[in-house]
Parts: structure tokens; C-alpha cells; sequence
């Protein structure tokens, strides 16, 4: 990192606050001293600073973020770095020192890396940030990232994942779409047995990644469940609802008949073609972020804008609620 002056809070902020679900090297983001009535001093105006931000999405996702804060900060250069293999080489760099100075990072990462002194506690440029409103994010969110105090990231997102269904295949096989009301796993696992085809290549729900800690972390707490307790002290993986709701997805999931198996995705296109093989009427059911559906082609791929919130087990139905959000949209 090149600079003659350390990032004061307020600068940090706009950069990882408003950027990244964020952290940075201790070694590349030395705090600046508090100015005498106790706020962060913004320090002289000196030569350019180039901040390394690194992010596993195009530089194009943050391309409009970058204009507004080069407007406002226009001695501050941000280098965006594309990291490929995210999972494997962020630690690596980590290990190696090489970290960019600010990443934006998966959460469970970021709690591993912040736990091994990678990541820096950034409470301190929260606290000293005039007006910073923590209020603004999501309560479990903005509390994930938070381990004995010390907090390793700051949310930069929200994406409620829904399920998008392809209504042509649900015609086509007498099948009533899901209810918004009353969505649950049975239900969910009825409908893709119903509309599944293998011999045809066709599938009732796009490969569900069982075992993806943002996947089935949420999968385990919909069924009261968890893979950690809140203070990520204990493991709760022996837990009987943690166990249940792994259980319930790995065995659809093996099954053949309710979504492509791992093998058999590979045949169609691999995991990562599920939007597509939703909209070529391959997949009945896919569950995904907003986010996701915007960037696989939105209103123009044949879906009729057909979704509703992710089924939940039949004691915890949680349907209505996400479903309010997403009729936003």
C-alpha cells in the first residue's frame, strides 16, 4: 500500500463500510490518533493513497460506489483486485501477509481469519465514526461478524433468498404452484418429485449445495437449529435439529429424483448453470438471492416473474413474512 498518511476511521469506513463485508490487515490500515475532542483526525491533505480492495465479483459490481467516493475522496485511489478460488486463496494470501487491504469476505472466513490476527478489529473506526448508525443494518448481520467484542467485518448486503419457479413446467405436469401463504419442505419436495424427469433430463429443483455454510446454516436455523451457539463457543452439528435438517436436504439431494444429483448436474451444464437451466425449462424450482435472479437476466428470462419465499419446515412458516419483502420488488 502506498501512502504517506494513515487511513483515518471516517476514511476506512467509506471505504470497507460502504464497499465490503469488510476487513483489512492490521499491518495496512494503522488507526490514526484521536483529534482533542475525541473523533479521528482526518490528518494533512498529502500524496495520493492507493487502497487495495479486493473482492471475488467484477470490478464492475462497485464500479458506480467507486465514482461517487473518487468524487468525494479524489486523493484516494482504489485498486480492485479479482480474486479467483476465493475460498482458497484468501487465506493463502492471508498466511502469505499479502492480503489486499480491504476484502470483502465470506462470513465464516471472516471470523476465522479475525480469530488468527489476519483480519483487524474495526470496532474502533465504528466508534469513532460521527453518525455511524449501526441501526441501518440488520441485527443479526451486523452482530455475525463480532467475536468477544472484536468485530471482523461490517455487512455490505442483504439478499433473502426466495424460490423462482418455471410455470411452464408446472402446468405441464398438473402441478399447483407454491402457495406464498404456506410453503413448507414437504410441500417443496412433493412438487419437484412431481414435476422431476431424469430420463429427460428435467428436475423438479436445481442442485441444492448441501454442505455450503451459507446454504445450510440457514437451512439448520429454519428448523430451529444451528451449526454454532451465539457466542460460537459450542458446536451445535450433534444437535438432533442441526442433524434433521442436513438429513432432509442430503437425502433429496442423493435421491436422482428431486434435483440432479452431484454427478448428474455435471452433465448439464455443472452447478453454476442453474439459472439457466431454469429459464430452458430444465429445473422447476430454483432458490436464490434477488441479487442472483437480477444478474441471470431478470425480467427477460421466460419466468413470468413467478416466486415465492423459501419453504420452511411445517412448524416454521416463515413464507409470508419474506414474501412482503420480496412483493417490493
Amino acid at each position: 500500500m502506498k501512502h504517506s498518511e494513515t487511513l483515518s476511521r471516517r476514511t476506512f469506513l467509506k471505504v470497507g463500510g460502504t464497499m465490503a463485508g469488510a476487513a483489512a490487515l492490521a499491518a495496512c490500515a494503522p488507526v490514526a490518533a484521536p483529534a482533542d475532542d475525541g473523533t479521528m483526525a482526518e490528518g494533512p491533505a498529502a500524496e495520493p493513497i492507493t487502497i487495495r480492495y479486493g473482492r471475488h465479483d467484477p470490478a464492475a459490481g462497485v464500479a458506480t460506489t467507486l465514482d461517487s467516493f473518487h468524487e468525494e475522496y479524489p486523493n484516494i485511489e482504489v485498486s480492485v483486485e479479482q480474486i479467483g478460488e476465493f475460498h482458497a486463496k484468501i487465506p493463502a494470501l492471508a498466511a502469505a501477509g499479502t492480503l489486499p487491504d480491504v476484502v470483502r469476505s465470506w462470513e465464516a472466513m471472516a471470523l476465522d481469519l479475525g480469530r488468527n490476527n489476519q483480519f483487524i478489529d474495526i470496532q474502533p473506526y465504528v466508534d469513532g465514526e460521527p453518525g455511524f448508525d449501526a441501526g441501518d443494518f440488520y441485527e443479526n448481520w451486523w452482530n455475525y461478524p463480532v467475536v468477544e467484542g472484536k468485530r471482523f467485518g461490517v455487512p455490505d448486503a442483504a439478499a433473502p433468498h426466495v424460490t423462482f419457479y418455471n410455470a411452464d413446467l408446472f402446468d405441464a405436469a398438473g402441478v399447483d404452484y407454491p402457495d406464498k401463504d404456506s410453503f413448507t419442505w414437504t410441500d417443496f419436495e412433493e412438487k419437484a418429485r412431481a414435476i422431476s424427469d431424469p430420463d429427460n433430463k428435467i428436475w423438479g429443483s436445481e442442485t441444492i449445495p448441501v454442505g455450503w455454510h451459507m446454504f445450510s446454516v440457514k437451512q439448520t436455523w429454519q428448523n430451529d437449529g444451528s451449526f454454532y451457539s451465539p457466542d460460537f463457543r459450542e458446536c451445535y452439528l450433534d444437535k438432533e435439529e442441526t442433524i434433521q435438517a442436513i438429513q432432509f436436504w442430503a437425502d433429496m439431494l442423493l435421491d436422482g429424483n428431486v434435483m440432479p444429483t452431484p454427478s448428474q448436474i455435471v452433465g448439464i451444464g455443472g452447478a453454476g448453470a442453474a439459472a439457466e437451466l431454469l429459464s430452458a425449462g430444465k429445473i422447476g424450482m430454483q432458490r436464490m438471492g434477488f441479487v442472483d435472479y437480477r444478474q441471470s437476466g431478470g425480467g427477460r428470462i421466460p419466468l413470468q416473474r413467478c416466486s415465492r419465499a423459501e419453504p420452511g419446515p411445517a412448524r416454521y412458516n416463515h413464507a409470508r413474512r419474506v414474501q412482503q419483502y420480496f412483493d417490493h420488488f
